[in-house]
Parts: structure tokens; sequence; C-alpha cells
């Protein structure tokens, strides 16, 4: 998310009645980290990280452990003939997540689809989508939105089910931020809500000064690291910035 933030600068010392202000855009990356057997890494310190947008190293100047940012969340069940099976299940995982996660800041929408992040409860079976992929994409990108999608898979074989819906929600995840789980079954959504919740509070919120404003708008991409290889780093890939020929 880009903000802007005014850094008030120390008065020269022959004139303490002069002040003048710089303006510095941040913008603000919410990342998790990993290891190798899947463990939220919550101890690292800001020199553990490097932040580049469009391939070119960006100054940190915001950073912060396990950031305790207020949570805006729209869980979205498929409530489709396909799910039908588990949808009782599925609403019951909800609710015991909505009451045990959710803290007096946060906020949170429940929406059923069965036709037609960001929490996603569905088979990833498409069958009347009026938008595509890419168009879905844009939508999550300019909203700065995270997919998080439960999977849930009433058919065990992949001819009997829409394996392409299934990589659609791994890519708008991996794209924006956010995870894709893979629960057996509905039973299992307990277990999956209880992982969800601990990545959600294990964030950091790393911010960096960008590059300099385009002259057109334009999609910058953003690449979070750690030095330590065997850990994954989980953030949005990039934002849309306003050139200055619109301004």
């Amino acid at each position: 998310m880009g903000v802007a933030a005014e850094a008030q600068l120390p008065p020269p010392p022959v004139d303490d009645s002069f002040r003048y202000k710089v303006g510095v855009q941040l913008v603000l990356v919410p990342a998790s980290v990993t290891n190798a057997q899947g463990k939220a890494v919550n101890d690292l310190a800001e020199g553990a990280f490097e932040v580049y947008e469009n391939g070119q190293a960006r100054p940190i100047r915001v950073f912060e452990r396990s950031t305790s940012l207020p949570l805006r969340m729209a869980l979205m069940v498929d409530a489709s003939l396909s799910t039908f099976a588990e949808l009782d299940a599925e609403k019951k995982a909800i609710s015991q997540f909505v009451r045990g996660a959710l803290r007096p800041q946060d906020t949170a929408a429940l929406y059923e689809f069965s036709g037609g992040v960001l929490v996603v409860i569905s088979d990833g079976n498409d069958t009347t989508s009026k938008e595509d992929f890419h168009a879905a994409l844009r939508a999550l990108q300019e909203a700065e939105a995270s997919v998080f999608a439960l999977v849930v898979r009433p058919i065990a074989s992949e001819s009997g089910r829409s394996v392409r819906g299934e990589h659609a929600l791994m890519s708008l995840a991996e794209l924006t931020g956010g995870r894709v789980y893979f629960p057996s079954r509905a039973q299992e959504m307990d277990r999956v809500f209880a992982e969800l919740d601990e990545f959600l509070r294990t964030q950091y919120l790393i911010g960096y000064e960008p590059g300099p404003p385009p002259l057109r708008d334009e999609y910058r991409e953003i690449a979070v690291r750690v030095k330590e290889t065997d850990y994954t780093v989980r953030h949005r890939k990039g934002y849309f910035v306003e050139g200055m020929r619109r301004r």
C-alpha cells in the first residue's frame, strides 16, 4: 500500500524559527516468512531483509515484527452444488475462526456465492464467471488485497474436478502475497484456519522508499528477500503507481 508521510527535519542552528518539510513516499508491504518445514519465522531483524523494486534495491524506512495493523477481511464461501455436501462443516469452521481470530480493531464481511480478498473457500470449479483471470488479478492489485484460498476437494480424482480453477486460485494467491490451503475434507478446516490465523499474526511490515514517480501510470514489481536461503517469503508482487502527467 502506498502512503504519504511527512518527515520533520531539525532546524538550522542559526535560526530556530525556521522550519521546512520534505515529503517522503513509502510503499508498505506486509510479508510472511516460513522455514523449510512451513513454520512461521517471526524473529528476524530488519537487516535480514532486502527489498527490490523493478530489480533495483530500495532503502527500508519502516520495519515492524508481528504487525498489529487492523485486518480487513472478506470471506467468500462457494455455495454452489459442487460444494453443497461440505457446506455445513465449512460454516461451523468459519464461525469459530471469526470468533477466535478477530480483534476489536479488525473488520470482516462474509459473502456467499454460487455464480456470478479476501479469503475464498471453494472447490475452484469455475462455471459462471463474467471476468477473466487477468481482470480479477488487476482488481486485486489495485485494491492491494491478498487472496487466501481454502480449496475443498469433494472429488479426489483430478479428472472429476476443475484443476484449472485450482491453479487460478494458486496464482492469485502467489501474486498477491496470500496462500492456498488444501484441507482433505471440510472437517479439517479448523486446523487450516488455525494455520491461517498464525500466518496473519506473524507478518512483518516493511516500508520502503520507492523510485521516482513515472511520467505515465505503470505497474512496479516488488521483491522481498531474506539472506537465509531456506526461508520462503510471501508478499504482494507489485503495485500500480500514478504517473506525473495525471496529477
